[in-house]
């Protein structure tokens, strides 16, 4: 199994259960920010793929090559719907598979804690809002900020988290 893979089983499992249904879009979303985190973090991104910027932002046909071998190990499980939006639109959604559980806390261990941290926090955030996650990615990402449709995303702009000082703890009287 892939790390990639890997991630994908993590980012299903961990909104499953915050109560949050991942489709297809929100899960190609999250694997591109924990790319970003890392890359953030690291200097590389996890997956070493290309990702460019096209009509619902980032996207990676690597990515989703990478998803559907996912589904076909079965790491995770995949469920298609009819779109409410548009009429004979096909539509996915992801549930973990739950005898991997010993495997999912093993790769979460393995993370970078930065990574982890930000990747639980905006699933958390954004989980359930893809509007909101939609113009958190294209606005408030550095790959993304001065990207023209079309274009490879550029994963060295991504600015290393600033580390804060520790303050200074003034000694207390007897």
């Amino acid at each position: 199994m892939s790390y990639l893979h890997k991630l994908i089983q993590y980012i299903v499992w961990y909104a499953n259960e915050q109560d949050i249904l991942i489709t297809t879009n929100r899960l190609v979303k999250f694997i591109y920010l924990a790319d970003l985190y890392h890359a953030r973090a690291t200097g590389s991104t996890i997956s070493n793929f290309p990702w460019s910027f096209v009509y619902f932002g980032p996207y990676c046909q690597e990515v989703m090559n990478e998803i559907d071998q996912t589904v076909q190990a079965q790491l995770v499980k995949s469920f298609s719907y009819a779109s409410q939006y548009e009429d004979g639109k096909e539509w996915h959604k992801f549930l973990p598979e739950k005898d991997n559980l010993d495997q999912i806390e093993k790769f979460e261990n393995s993370l970078n804690i930065y990574v982890v941290s930000q990747l639980q926090n905006i699933i958390k955030k954004y989980g359930d809002d893809t509007p909101q996650l939609l113009d958190y990615v294209y606005f408030d990402t550095e790959p993304m900020q001065e990207a023209k449709f079309g274009d490879t995303l550029d994963f060295s702009k991504a600015e290393r988290p600033q580390v804060s000082k520790r303050p200074e703890i003034k000694k207390l009287s007897k």
